[in-house]
């Protein structure tokens, strides 16, 4: 069970998470002959009401990986609705179908976009006329049916270079009712008090039920550091040490005599990188 608070304008909203079942169809695209190691795996939803059009779509992605030794993890939905139901922020490339039928492939990258701002959405569509307005909700890119190979492996080289080269670890929040996605250059500094996590961010604070270990290696190799027991602070918010005083994004924390030495030298460390 997970309890999060979001504090706004000194409103407290809380919800209790729920378990919900995903009817969705799960493909593994591995190739028939397995390399001795794959450079990443990525988690691959498809929304596409179409058989013929899906079959087209997981071919070329399945090519795409066996070719770049990708290991890519294609989850069909049929429908929108069947995508929301199972949607927690667990995906790292999203294809859609603009023409589904109810709600339409805009409108659902509308509804990701409100608990996910950073997932890859690619439309895939005769509507070409259409696909413009994919860029109105933060689509990578579109492709136009009948997918070719050829067009389609080009965008992807395009985007698996943008998501090998992206740094941002993604910390996922989840209630019955919503989900919020912390990517983590927008987190501030993480504070625990008894078993409860509060993510300082750009956006708002989150409450959640976790342990700062769990936490910590979330978000390891991603410059973050302990002034104290209580604290995980995001170097690049920094923005002044005054004794014991750490101002991180304009609010003051606290750096504890036994860790205010390693702190330092872990923040000279940063600042350092960023000066060569």
């Amino acid at each position: 069970m997970i309890l999060i608070a979001l504090r706004e304008k000194r409103k407290h909203i809380r919800f209790i998470t729920a378990s919900r079942k995903s009817k969705s169809t799960h493909i593994c695209c591995l190739s028939k002959v397995k390399p001795l190691f794959y450079l990443h795996m990525y988690r691959v939803a498809c929304v596409e009401d179409s058989d013929l059009e899906f079959a087209a779509l997981s071919e070329a992605i399945e090519r795409f990986g066996r070719e770049n030794d990708e290991d890519l993890r294609v989850t069909r939905f049929s429908n929108a609705e069947r995508f929301l139901e199972a949607f927690a922020s667990q995906f790292d490339i999203i294809f859609l179908d603009i023409a589904l039928p109810e709600m339409s492939g805009m409108e659902l990258a509308g509804s990701i976009r409100k608990t996910d701002t950073e997932v890859p959405i690619i439309f895939v569509t005769s509507l070409a006329q259409f696909a413009i307005k994919g860029y109105e909700v933060g689509a990578f890119d579109f492709i136009v049916k009948p997918v070719t190979y050829g067009d389609f492996a080009f965008k992807m080289k395009r985007l698996m270079k943008r998501m090998s080269s992206s740094s941002v670890a993604k910390i996922i929040i989840s209630s019955s009712s919503q989900r919020i996605v912390l990517a983590s250059n927008e987190i501030c500094y993480v504070e625990i008090a008894g078993h409860t996590i509060t993510y300082h961010t750009t956006k708002g604070v989150y409450e959640t039920y976790d342990t700062m270990r769990n936490v910590e290696a979330s978000l390891a190799g991603h410059d973050f550091a302990k002034c104290n027991a209580c604290y995980l602070v995001n170097l690049a918010f920094v923005e002044a040490v005054q004794g014991y005083d750490l101002t991180v994004h304009g609010e003051t924390i606290a750096i504890s005599h036994p860790r205010k030495k390693e702190f330092m030298a872990i923040l000279h460390e940063f600042y350092g990188r960023g000066t060569q």
